[in-house]
């Protein structure tokens, strides 16, 4: 909020549009958005874009005094050819017969609507239906502009999906960095590969083509970029050449065992081995004294 009172101040410049005129009228009933459209001689899309709370090609049914959004100058010419329409045109039907092993989530997928939507017409408390008796579902009039008004809402959907995950593999540059393969190990997380090799989970997505929340297994192999300096530091401090008590961990150890067995602190034991978390794992060199 801050930011939006004085965008400049923060170093942001924004364009100002000029604000969408528009007409209200209340409606306490459903609707098609295509009668909707042709009773003030617009398009479905532009009624569609102005109402963004209607998220289905009727005005919400069971809502009274709904607020509905008309260009500019329409108000007057809507109600006057509205309360022309009769009520079987306002909007359109389908009479269903639910069959064996239909289920209102199956129905309502099939004609792109919401369970809500279908027990509100017919009048359903739960959602137990039965093979056989017939259900009421409304449908668009022009079906062909709701299709085509979905399909490039999913378009735009999944090209928003194809910009933040892209699948093919990322490389860097190799003047700043070396290329790492990493072998997963059974336990093994992105967020803590990352941390060993000081960098983030993202990067190594975007270096394996792998999208959000996609699992790693062990044995799998990951590229990982690793920036010449932050390498060459801890080529620099490997164990073996550093002074100091070194201890194996060996299966079922714990930071806490191993603290205990050596009279150290868990505190100082990970600071010595400038560790964050307290994951250990088999055949791991830690440091446990500096004599």
């Amino acid at each position: 909020a801050i930011i939006a009172n004085d965008p400049e101040k923060f170093g942001f410049h924004v364009e100002k549009q000029p604000p969408l005129e528009v007409d209200t009228v209340l409606v306490s009933e459903s609707i098609d958005l295509n009668v909707i459209a042709e009773a003030v001689d617009t398009s479905y899309s532009y009624i569609k874009e102005i109402n963004p709370a209607v998220l289905r090609w009727v005005t919400p049914p069971g809502v009274k005094d709904f607020t509905l959004y008309l260009p500019k100058g329409k108000k007057e010419l809507f109600r006057e050819r509205y309360k022309n329409i009769p009520d079987d045109k306002k909007r359109s039907w389908v009479r269903h017969r639910i069959r064996s092993g239909e289920t209102l989530s199956t129905i309502a997928r099939k004609y792109h609507t919401s369970m809500s939507v279908i027990k509100k017409t017919n009048k359903l408390r739960g959602t137990m239906i039965r093979a056989g008796k017939y259900l009421l579902i409304p449908v668009p009039q022009n079906k062909a502009h709701f299709y085509a008004y979905k399909s490039s809402t999913k378009s735009k959907a999944k090209k928003r999906k194809s910009r933040r995950y892209s699948r093919t593999p990322q490389a860097e540059s190799s003047a700043e960095y070396d290329k790492v393969i990493y072998e997963v190990k059974k336990g093994d997380t992105l967020g803590e590969i990352a941390e060993n090799y000081n960098t983030r989970a993202s990067k190594i997505r975007r270096w394996n083509g792998l999208y959000y929340g996609q699992n790693i297994y062990p044995r799998q192999k990951l590229t990982i970029y690793v920036h010449k300096k932050s390498l060459a530091s801890q080529k620099a401090k490997t164990p073996e050449e550093e002074s100091g008590t070194f201890y194996t961990v060996r299966p079922g150890d714990t930071l806490w065992d191993i603290s205990l067995k050596y009279g150290i602190s868990i505190r100082q034991l990970k600071a010595m081995n400038k560790m964050r978390g307290s994951r250990i794992r088999p055949g791991e060199k830690l440091k446990i004294s500096n004599n």
